[in-house]
C-alpha cells in the first residue's frame, strides 16, 4: 500500500479477516486507518464459511483468494497486487522439496497470474522481507507480526525457522528463489512443447476433448503426462492438478485399451483417440441459473424472451425427451454430462446434443483456449 503510494499509484485496499483470532479485526481496522490517511478506500471481507476441516493455512489461502477475487470483480479492478517477497518464495520452494516436488512444484511463482476477473500481480518477489521491514522502520510504519507465523505445527512456519540454519551452507533464500526461477525456465520450456503436441493431436467436441492416440504414446513419457494432466484441469478446473501418480495409473489403462476416471473426468479409448470429457457423476447435481456460468466454465446465451431456466447436466432424462433421440456425433456418457436448459423437470434446450431451441452454450475458444492454458500459469 505504502509502495503505491510512493510511485504515485492509488490502488483501492482489502483486507481479509480471517475470524481466527480476536485481535484480527482491530489489525484489519488498523489498516483501514492507515489506507485513509493516504487517501485510499478501503474494505474488509470476512472468512466466515470454514468448517474446521482439513488443512487450515491452505484453507485460509483459498479463501482469500475466492473473497478478494469477488471483491475485484464487483469493484471491475483488473489487477490485484499481492505482497510475497523472495523470502516467500524460497519458503515455498522447501515446502515442495520435502513433498519431493518435480519440475512444476519447484517452480517460482509467477509475477503475474491471470484470473477470470483480471490478474494477480506480485510485484515484490525479488524483494528480501528484511528489506521492507527496514524500509518501514526507516520511515516510522509499524506493521503487525501474524502470531501464527511463528506456530511451528504450521509446515511454511518451520521452513521459516530452518531457512537461517541453510543460510550458513551457503543456501540463502536467494539461491533458493534463483532454483525456483531455473526450474520456471525448464517448465516453460516443457509447456511449450507440450502445447505444440496439443495444436497437432487435440480437438474439441462439444465437452469432449479427444487426443490422437498413436502421437499421444509416441511423445516423451513427460510430454504425454502433462498433456492428459492439463487436459484434465481443463474439462474440470481444479485449483491443483491431480497426483502425477495417479495421472501415470490412468495412462497404463489407456495404453492398456482400458478406460478410467479421474479428477471428474473419464478417460476412454476410442477408435485410435483418447477421449476425455466430464464424468456425469461428478455434475449430475450442479444448478446454475443464467447468467451465471454451469460448472466454472460453461456460457449460455438465451433467445429473445425467453422464460428463466436452470442449467443442470442433460442426463439420462434429457435424453430421452430429446425431439430427435440421441446424436450419434459422440459417446452416450459425455453426452449427458454436458450442460443443458431445464425448467423444472422439462428439458427447453440441448444445444451440445444438436437441439438448440434457440439457446447456445458455450465454453471460450474450443482447442485455442486449451491450447493457451498449457501454457498460462
Amino acid at each position: 500500500m505504502r509502495m503505491a503510494a510512493v510511485a504515485g499509484i492509488k490502488p483501492r485496499i482489502v483486507t481479509v479477516d480471517h475470524r481466527l483470532r480476536p485481535e484480527a479485526r482491530d489489525e484489519a481496522e488498523g489498516v483501514a486507518a492507515h489506507a485513509a490517511a493516504l487517501g485510499f478506500k478501503h474494505d474488509i471481507l470476512e472468512w466466515t464459511d470454514w468448517d474446521g476441516q482439513g488443512n487450515l493455512m491452505d484453507a485460509a489461502r483459498r479463501a482469500r483468494q475466492r473473497l478478494i477475487g469477488a471483491w475485484a470483480a464487483e469493484h471491475e479492478l483488473q489487477v490485484v497486487a499481492l505482497g510475497h517477497t523472495l523470502d516467500d518464495q524460497a519458503e515455498t520452494v522447501l515446502m515442495r522439496l520435502a513433498r519431493a516436488s518435480g519440475v512444476d512444484g519447484l517452480s517460482a511463482m509467477s509475477e503475474w497470474r491471470e484470473a477470470a476477473w483480471g490478474f494477480w500481480w506480485r510485484p515484490m518477489l525479488d524483494c528480501p522481507r528484511q528489506d521492507i521491514r527496514d524500509w518501514l522502520a526507516g520511515d516510522g510504519v509499524p506493521w503487525v507480526d501474524d502470531p501464527s507465523n511463528e506456530n511451528e505445527r504450521f509446515t511454511r512456519v518451520q521452513m521459516r525457522k530452518a531457512l537461517p540454519l541453510l543460510a550458513e551452507l551457503g543456501i540463502g533464500p536467494d539461491v533458493l528463489a534463483q532454483v525456483a526461477l531455473h526450474q520456471q525456465a525448464a517448465r516453460d520450456a516443457l509447456d511449450e512443447v507440450t502445447a505444440e503436441l496439443a495444436g497437432r493431436i487435440a480437438t474439441v467436441d462439444g465437452g469432449m476433448l479427444v487426443l490422437q492416440a498413436e502421437p499421444l504414446w509416441a511423445a516423451p513419457a513427460e510430454i504425454a503426462r502433462r498433456l492428459i494432466t492439463a487436459a484434465l484441469r481443463w474439462i474440470a478446473p481444479a485449483p491443483y492438478a491431480p497426483r502425477s501418480d495417479a495421472v501415470e495409473g490412468a495412462i497404463a489403462a489407456l495404453r492398456a485399451d482400458q478406460g478410467t476416471t479421474l479428477a471428474g473426468c473419464a478417460l476412454r479409448p476410442r477408435q485410435g483417440t483418447v477421449t476425455i470429457f466430464r464424468e456425469y457423476n461428478a455434475v449430475r447435481d450442479l444448478v446454475a441459473a443464467p447468467p451465471a456460468l454451469w460448472d466454472g466454465v460453461w456460457h449460455t446465451a438465451a433467445p429473445e424472451g425467453a422464460e428463466p431456466v436452470q442449467i443442470r447436466a442433460l442426463g439420462p432424462e434429457g435424453m430421452r425427451q430429446l425431439p430427435e433421440g440421441r446424436p450419434d456425433t459422440r459417446p452416450y456418457a459425455a453426452l449427458i454430462a454436458e450442460p443443458a436448459l431445464w425448467q423444472n423437470d422439462r428439458l427447453i434446450a440441448a444445444p451440445m446434443a444438436d437441439w438448440p431451441n434457440g439457446w447456445r452454450i458455450y465454453r471460450e475458444n474450443g482447442t485455442d483456449d486449451f491450447i493457451q492454458c498449457i501454457l498460462s500459469h
